[in-house]
């Protein structure tokens, strides 16, 4: 496996080779146009994290390649704001083993995902984002930040989907997962003087299936079971506001389940 960072010029700046576990320790302020690579032989699933104030990902790379624009300007709005900060970034990689496989577990979260990125999985799409914003961006909703009491930068990223009635909501898991179970947090800024819910919705998935669900007004977990089945994306539509003239947004979706690949049992 290698971990590099490449300038706005397309030049290594910093490079490591090894297998299994690597660690790249880059003594730079991050730059504009740099962006980090990390590649490897084949398919990979992996345990990545890019910087101390960003989680660990667990991410799965179909083609052994997972690239990341470093973030700046607003785009960096939706992160602590002490990452990708300062002189001093360590990168560390490492193989996910077997027994991760078959662990339960929410197979929607991934801290490092960025719009149209498909290099690695998971990864969340939107058809609308509240005025192109970063902090308002697809990926906010699978970052593993549940805190809903609020709108904009962190730690009240979200997905917004602005006063929008076809507002459309996807995440791809890149390959077939056993799923069960699908968890919502809505975000809950103010309800009524600034935010709303969905009072419904539709959940779809890539075998064809549909479940409508209902929702209330709480800042807090709406958890919907779901019969097990085997899936590589869903979509969340056919959103219904409570108050038209408010907004309606989602903080967070978990997806709970197994991985499919090594367990010989899809359903």
């Amino acid at each position: 496996m290698r971990i590099s960072i490449y300038n706005g010029k397309n030049e290594e700046i910093s490079i490591v080779e090894g297998k299994k576990t690597l660690s790249l320790v880059h003594n730079k302020e991050y730059a504009e146009g740099d962006k980090i690579i990390i590649s490897a032989d084949e398919e990979k699933f992996l345990w990545i994290k890019l910087d101390q104030f960003v989680q660990e990902a667990f991410v799965y790379a179909p083609k052994g390649v997972v690239g990341y624009d470093i973030p700046f300007g607003k785009h960096r709005w939706a992160y602590h704001y002490c990452a990708f900060e300062g002189d001093s970034h360590t990168i560390t990689v490492r193989e996910v083993v077997p027994s991760n496989f078959e662990q339960r577990r929410n197979l929607a979260v991934n801290p490092i995902d960025q719009r149209n990125n498909e290099s690695y999985y998971p990864h969340a799409s939107a058809n609308i984002v509240t005025n192109d914003a970063g902090f308002f961006e697809a990926k906010n909703a699978i970052d593993g930040q549940t805190i809903t009491d609020g709108h904009g930068p962190y730690p009240w990223q979200s997905w917004g989907s602005d006063k929008a009635d076809n507002a459309e909501f996807k995440l791809d898991f890149g390959r077939t997962v056993i799923i069960d179970e699908v968890v919502l947090y809505l975000r809950s800024d103010d309800f009524e003087a600034h935010d709303t819910y969905w009072e419904s919705g539709i959940l779809e998935f890539s075998d064809g299936t549909t479940q409508e669900i209902g929702m209330v007004k709480s800042p807090t977990a709406q958890r919907y079971a779901i019969e097990p089945r085997s899936v590589t994306w869903l979509k969340l539509h056919s959103l219904k506001r409570a108050l038209p003239e408010a907004f309606a947004a989602l903080t967070e979706i978990e997806v709970y389940g197994y991985e499919a690949k090594n367990r010989g049992n899809e359903v």
